[in-house]
């Protein structure tokens, strides 16, 4: 495939290949033209899948049987007019499409022309969701529920989807996207019914109740981070007799501290984090805490975030990368936040559990209607 990113070749040679001789602009990298039949072609489509057929009839010859990969991708979204040769294999992305059909209909014009199709979804990227509960596809069952199917029953052969090393906002969708991904007719629902009680046994309820609440849409604030408190607080007692669910409640405490302390940092990702982030981008954020609070909250989460990466909770390494810019910036100590530090002890989550509950009310708070819980983000 072509390399990531927008901009393609406009040369005469190129419009030449896809007959066009006039080229309308439809996005960064879409670039469109009615060919000499008078058919709309896609022109980066044109010469990026005939690229693709001389490829593969090359490996054809010397290697029999074998697959040339390519991805339908930003410019080269869009089918083009002719036929993909017999062993080349096109995997059509759920993001960046350039194209002006629909994902459905820009599937059943790629099985007409290609003989091996497969999916490229984001379930999770980093700069997407930085480790927040309910914001990665990842996290949402009916989501794979409505999908996997949808792809197994129109000539999908595969599914590669980029994720992020955090389990602590996606295991349950990890899961049930193994389950599914194995047997496309797995019910999701059942499948996490399956993963509360098999990994934290009695204490599967508070759990659940911790999970849908943010599938459910609901934002990570003062009232939710309460109410996960109180769901864990009772997640530790459930589970007193049980070490092996008591440990992985240990896990979800963790994950729950990073929130804790990430949400007083939520203005970040409101900034250009990473190399090029500039000293007035924290103008906001330092005029609202002081620049002394601020750096010793950037501080601490940097060197929790590096603590729990052998926990695979949250994706530290990549977390840290952006935030070791903003820690640069205020003087922070960054230099051990991407490697492995020490891992909380039981006691030490203990601690640290109790000091974050005393920031909430959680006898006044309250839950939303149940019905929330009644997820339904289902689609294609």
């Amino acid at each position: 495939s072509a390399p990531d990113g927008a901009g393609f070749c406009e040369c005469e040679l190129c419009l030449k290949q896809a007959r066009v001789a006039k080229i309308e602009r439809r996005g960064p990298s879409a670039l469109f033209g009615t060919n000499a039949d008078g058919q709309e072609v896609s022109v980066v489509s044109e010469t990026i899948f005939h690229y693709a057929n001389e490829v593969a009839d090359a490996v054809a010859k010397k290697y029999p049987g074998k697959l040339v990969g390519m991805i339908a991708y930003s410019g080269y979204s869009h089918p083009p007019s002719f036929d993909l040769r017999p062993n080349v294999y096109v995997e059509v992305t759920k993001g960046y499409r350039e194209t002006p059909l629909t994902l459905p209909e820009q599937i059943s014009v790629f099985a007409k022309k290609a003989k091996h199709l497969g999916i490229y979804e984001y379930y999770d990227v980093e700069q997407w969701s930085w480790d927040q509960p309910g914001k990665a596809r990842a996290a949402h069952l009916d989501y794979h529920a409505a999908t996997i199917p949808y792809f197994f029953g129109n000539k999908i052969h595969s599914i590669k989807g980029e994720m992020s090393n955090n389990w602590g906002p996606n295991g349950i969708g990890y899961y049930v996207l193994a389950k599914m991904m194995w047997d496309s007719t797995s019910d999701a629902r059942a499948a996490e019914e399956e993963f509360y009680q098999k990994a934290f046994g009695p204490a599967a309820v508070p759990i659940k109740r911790f999970y849908r609440r943010w599938e459910s849409g609901q934002e990570v604030n003062p009232r939710t981070l309460g109410l996960a408190h109180r769901d864990l607080e009772e997640a530790v007692r459930l589970s007193a007799d049980r070490p092996d669910c008591r440990t992985r409640v240990d896990h979800i405490r963790m994950y729950l501290h990073f929130l804790h302390s990430s949400y007083f940092l939520r203005d970040f990702q409101l900034l250009v984090w990473g190399e090029g982030l500039k000293r007035e981008h924290l103008d906001k954020l330092v005029k609202r805490h002081g620049e002394d609070e601020l750096k010793k909250r950037v501080q601490r989460l940097g060197d929790d975030v590096h603590n729990l990466m052998d926990t695979h909770m949250v994706h530290s390494f990549a977390y840290n990368n952006y935030l070791k810019w903003v820690g640069k910036l205020l003087g922070c100590e960054t230099a051990k936040w991407q490697k492995p530090g020490a891992i909380p002890s039981a006691a030490e989550i203990e601690a640290q559990f109790a000091l974050d509950m005393k920031e909430y009310d959680i006898a006044a708070l309250t839950d939303v209607d149940a019905r929330l819980f009644e997820i339904g983000r289902a689609h294609v």
